[in-house]
């Protein structure tokens, strides 16, 4: 078996860690879930596999005939499957931290009442939710504002 490694490798790795980042970021924020948006980013991750093994498949029809072969050796090598696991999850902790922190810190009253109401389906006591005392123009309560 024919192993390409180089830039061609390199750079369909990084790529490909960039792409699940992408849908892994657009994950993050998707509020209501359904098989439309579930489908959407299986279909763009399925998307772009096929695309890499086309393009690498047809040297004579697509390119310079540089990245010939490189989609099956990128496909076979472990290291493309850590890279991209481990890229994608160390791209991903600013973002993970960032929305706990806001979550934990300064909530939306959106988040208030999803807590509140979380609470309330496993019948634990929770304060009643009421109109916002004040909220601030990017939708986030007082930083001193308990329930």
């Amino acid at each position: 078996q024919r192993r390409v490694h180089g830039i061609w490798t390199e750079g369909s790795i990084t790529m490909t860690a960039v792409i699940v980042v992408a849908l892994a970021k657009s994950a993050l924020v998707t509020r209501t879930w359904t098989w439309i948006p579930a489908m959407g980013l299986l279909l763009s991750l399925l998307a772009y596999i096929v695309f890499e093994l086309i393009y690498s498949a047809f040297p004579i029809f697509f390119g310079s005939g540089n990245y010939y072969a490189v989609g099956p050796a990128l496909f076979g090598d472990v290291k493309f499957y850590l890279w991209s696991v481990f890229a994608g999850v160390g791209m991903l902790m600013p973002d993970l931290a960032t929305m706990y922190a806001q979550r934990q810190f300064r909530p939306t009253y959106r988040q208030v009442v999803q807590s509140a109401h979380a609470q309330r389906q496993k019948g634990q006591p929770c304060n009643r939710v009421s109109a916002p005392p004040s909220i601030s123009e990017d939708g986030h309560l007082p930083i001193a504002v308990h329930l």
